[in-house]
């Protein structure tokens, strides 16, 4: 059973036996994944007293339940508060049923987040760490031969075999108050890759050594390393019971599934870093995605797609312009100088008026290029060689009345652009007129 904690994953797994000699399992213990982190605790029911039984269940299921819904942001004062809670609950059960008067429990709790450890412990139940090789008692016993052991009094080998040995100073259940011993480091203690966590009771510490738990603890899974110790134990001398809590520390070196946003591109970068222990374990994995990419090229590619749709769309609607203006205008063509002199040629040829400009002389009148020369002899004006041509204002416009006069005609709503024209004269020479 795994759950992967920032770059670590951690591996759990739980074994317990009654031993040979007792006919109740006085101890209780249980781990959880969630979300707030891995959830360990073991509690040893004082045997010899009543209902240790119930004692160890009732603490352990109130420190599950405590650790996982109180919401305080210190998981020191976290642990300390489901210990203080588990207590009260097991004494006021012990009150309320004269069989159960007296009863109580040892307990040692874990709390693992964002790969830091949190722990504490009430009594004599254990935690240790196995680290490189070595193992490391991080739990602090209370008991009597302890607190002498702290005050420099005696040994900590004689301590080991001192009559007192088993003489809590601390259970939970038992006196009106309780002190549990919980870790000081107000960010934990750091975990790393290949770090493992063993909690146990007194029948499995009492019956190996630490260079056992090495060797049981280092190659296999969580559950089978819980299983093996719990096994040996109670087969080295199974008068108490025996139960055990593993956590092994792995480094996250896979990634199964990567979920990619709509419309990505780009590939995940995927960097290693180095490990904090590299002797421990593998490299850790970490995930960068470059997220400003793949908008920005979006967005630079909607601005050409938007270009060359504006491109195209111009270029049609001139060229549907020009197609539709060239039956308008008649004889206008590409060319606009050109166009007015191959147009006037074409009038010229075929004799034909234009519409809205030339207006055909009634019968008798003179036509306008003989009035236009009267006009200018009249008037002494130059005329023109033969073969001349004269730049004609397309803004206004005049006509020639059936007398022969010429009068100002309004101007046209449409600019006609300037045109050449050459007409010939009955005398040889070229009249101009401003039409």
């Amino acid at each position: 059973m795994e759950a992967v904690t920032e770059a670590l994953t951690i591996d759990l797994g739980g074994a317990t036996d009654v031993g040979r000699v007792r006919e109740l399992n006085e101890d209780s213990h249980e781990f959880v994944h969630a979300s707030a982190g891995e959830v360990l605790v073991l509690c040893d029911g004082m045997g010899g007293h009543a209902s240790g039984e119930v004692a160890s269940r009732v603490a352990c299921d109130q420190l599950v339940t405590n650790l996982l819904t109180l919401r305080l942001p210190d998981a020191r004062e976290l642990i300390y508060r489901a210990v203080e809670r588990a207590h009260a609950e097991v004494r006021a059960i012990a009150q309320r049923d004269e069989a159960k008067r007296g009863m109580g429990t040892t307990c040692v709790v874990a709390l693992i987040r964002n790969g830091a450890l949190w722990f504490g412990n009430v009594g004599d139940s254990r935690l240790y760490l196995l680290r490189g090789g070595v193992v490391k008692q991080l739990s602090v016993d209370q008991t009597k031969v302890q607190a002498l052991v702290a005050r420099g009094i005696i040994t900590s080998e004689a301590a080991a075999t001192h009559p007192d040995a088993g003489v809590l100073s601390q259970a939970i259940g038992q006196s009106k108050e309780i002190e549990p011993y919980v870790v000081s480091e107000e960010r934990g203690f750091p975990l790393q890759a290949g770090d493992v966590l063993l909690l146990c009771s007194d029948g499995v510490y009492d019956c190996l050594k630490p260079e056992d738990f090495t060797r049981f603890l280092a190659p296999q899974a969580a559950s089978d390393a819980a299983r093996l110790i719990v096994k040996e134990a109670t087969a080295r001398d199974g008068k108490d019971n025996a139960s055990a809590i593993v956590a092994r520390v792995r480094a996250a070196t896979s990634v199964l599934a990567v979920q990619r946003q709509p419309g990505d591109t780009q590939p995940e970068q995927i960097a290693f870093a180095e490990d904090p222990a590299p002797s421990a374990g593998g490299p850790i994995l970490k995930l960068k995605r470059s997220r400003w990419r793949t908008p920005l090229l979006a967005f630079l590619s909607g601005i050409a797609v938007m270009a060359l749709a504006s491109l195209i769309a111009r270029r049609l609607w001139c060229g549907g312009t020009t197609s539709a203006s060239e039956p308008q205008n008649g004889a206008q063509s590409k060319g606009q100088a050109s166009g007015a002199a191959v147009a006037a040629s074409d009038r010229a040829a075929t004799n034909q008026p234009r519409a809205g400009f030339d207006t055909p002389p009634a019968a008798g009148a003179p036509s306008a290029s003989a009035s236009a020369s009267a006009s200018a002899a009249a008037t002494g004006g130059p005329k023109p060689a033969s073969g001349a041509t004269l730049a004609k204002p397309r803004p206004t416009t005049t006509s020639t009345s059936l007398s022969g006069s010429t009068s100002a005609a309004p101007p046209s709503t449409s600019t006609l652009p300037t045109a050449t024209i050459a007409a010939p004269s009955p005398t040889g020479s070229a009249a101009g007129s401003s039409r």
